[in-house]
């Protein structure tokens, strides 16, 4: 994670991992990354007239907590060459000016 005066930056690295297995969720003060993989193995045995079938489902994810409450209808997110980047704008405080006596 790294910041700017704009904006918070998470990235993640996920090589061989294809858009529609990554979820990410905002929940008040953090965002979460899940990644869920599933594989399917079919094998075949002739001779002996079986088959079999093995599934495997695994998910990790990851959370990233903020010093603030996330409006998640302004986090933008990309996801390019295994590299996810999510944008987080810093909200903007309105100056309080001081009035004299």
């Amino acid at each position: 994670m790294t910041e700017n005066e704009q904006e918070h930056l998470i990235i993640a690295e996920l090589p061989g991992v294809n858009r529609e297995q990554i979820g990410i969720d905002v929940l008040g003060n953090s965002v979460t990354i899940t990644v869920n993989h599933s594989e399917e193995i079919t094998e075949q045995d002739e001779s002996r007239k079986t088959l079999r079938r093995r599934q495997s489902l695994s998910r990790s994810s990851r959370t990233v907590a903020l010093p603030f409450p996330i409006n998640e209808q302004v986090v933008k997110a990309t996801y390019t060459n295994g590299l996810l980047q999510i944008r987080i704008p810093k909200k903007r405080g309105k100056k309080v000016i001081i009035d004299q006596d």
